[in-house]
């Protein structure tokens, strides 16, 4: 499987480019996974409230693509 600097694709490297890297995203981001515990739902309600939304270079917050990036934030959290 092809991958674009190490996401499965261009869509989930500039979603997770702008979650981990907009200071406001990251923030609200770990503060889902904190708040809620479970990353599961806190992907979810995330991508609920980017529904429709899209990066400023047009990258779609899908469900896949924000679950990637919540992946990489719960990821450094338990370190």
């Amino acid at each position: 499987m092809a991958t674009y600097y190490g996401h499965a694709s261009w869509d989930h490297w500039n979603v997770s480019l702008f979650i981990n890297n907009t200071e406001d995203l990251y923030f609200y981001a770990l503060d889902k996974v904190r708040m809620i515990g479970a990353t599961e739902a806190a992907k979810e309600m995330m991508q609920q409230e980017l529904k429709g939304k899209k990066t400023p270079d047009g990258a779609a917050y899908t469900f896949k693509t924000v679950y990637a990036a919540i992946k990489d934030i719960e990821d450094v959290e338990q370190c």
